[in-house]
């Protein structure tokens, strides 16, 4: 069901018949008045209505929250900005892969602890590079930052 995000799916205990993923449990001698009320088919479709409305509600609430916080931490946040970050991302990866190979050309005698802490370093700043491009791109898909005007769309 395309209403439910796999986030909440994901971090909430959220029954399988509302993911349609399962069918609903029949109640049966063995599970009848165990305690709680026996439902009926009314009685469910309300609670599936109203779980999907909480749930929606707060995936809005929860993507209103989130753009708050990260245009105040990201104030200037264009399509220049993004482009920039792709751009250092590509740069890292580079300079990650260039000492790399210039490491892997030489004999093993002439590599020093301090050419593979300078690995180590780049291959870090990439990681965490790639992982703050990744985040970025899902902070868009989720609703979580504006778009920026796209230039193509003003003929």
């Amino acid at each position: 069901m395309g209403w439910l995000s796999p986030t909440l799916v994901g971090l909430y205990k959220v029954p399988a018949r509302v993911t349609g993923t399962a069918q609903a449990t029949a109640v049966t001698a063995d599970n009848a008045g165990k305690g709680r009320p026996q439902m009926n088919d009314t009685d469910d479709e309300r609670l599936l209505k109203r779980q999907r409305h909480f749930l929606l509600g707060l995936e809005r609430e929860i993507r209103q929250v989130n753009n708050r916080i990260l245009h105040e931490r990201l104030p200037g946040l264009d399509r220049a900005a993004i482009l920039g970050l792709a751009e250092r991302v590509a740069e890292l990866r580079s300079e990650y892969l260039g000492l790399v190979m210039e490491l892997c050309c030489r004999p093993m005698g002439e590599i020093d602890a301090e050419a593979i802490r300078r690995v180590g370093t780049a291959r870090k700043l990439y990681d965490e590079g790639r992982a703050a491009f990744h985040a970025l791109e899902r902070a868009i898909e989720r609703g979580y930052i504006d778009l920026p005007d796209d230039p193509s769309a003003h003929h």
